[in-house]
């Protein structure tokens, strides 16, 4: 079976790849997810104005100023994590690791919205039980007035992750 997937080039401009599929892939730099763009949805057609399997992405504005060194990059399907590509690339003129952090540390991915911002990956364990501790409440008060809660959309992809 043929995949749904080639990549053709990852640059400094964006990214390049073949599709047959409308599918989200996640990009990874040194292993930490930095953002999920839709195979046809987020890309344009590289060979003209019909959709065909030409495909490219520029990257998100937010995450082009941390573009500048080195990392291995890396590209999956998001949900089966089968793996599209992977290699280390230089970008810009920076020599150093690529860190999409914040100026306290934090990772930073790109959301929904195309804006950096901290991932669960990056959260203390801590902030993660403070988080569930008022997703809990928050369950609890709905039950008491007898809405029945559940997950859904982002907030069950969040969870996932």
């Amino acid at each position: 079976m043929r995949p749904y997937l080639r990549v053709r080039k990852v640059a400094d401009d964006g990214i390049d790849l073949l599709a047959w599929k409308n599918r989200p892939v996640d990009v990874l730099l040194d292993d930490r997810r930095v953002w999920t763009f839709w195979t046809f949805r987020d890309t344009e057609s590289a060979a003209g104005p019909s959709v065909g399997p030409v495909r490219r992405v520029a990257w998100p504005r937010p995450l082009r100023r941390h573009l500048s060194g080195l990392s291995r990059v890396t590209l999956r399907d998001s949900a089966t994590e089968t793996v599209f590509f992977e290699r280390e690339l230089a970008f810009g003129d920076g020599r150093e690791r690529i860190r999409v952090r914040n100026k306290s540390g934090v990772d930073l991915g790109v959301d929904k919205s195309g804006r950096l911002v901290p991932t669960f990956a990056g959260r203390s364990e801590r902030d993660i039980d403070a988080l569930l501790d008022a997703t809990e409440a928050v369950l609890e008060a709905l039950r008491a007035t007898g809405v029945e809660p559940f997950l859904a959309y982002g907030t069950l992809l969040g969870a996932v992750r």
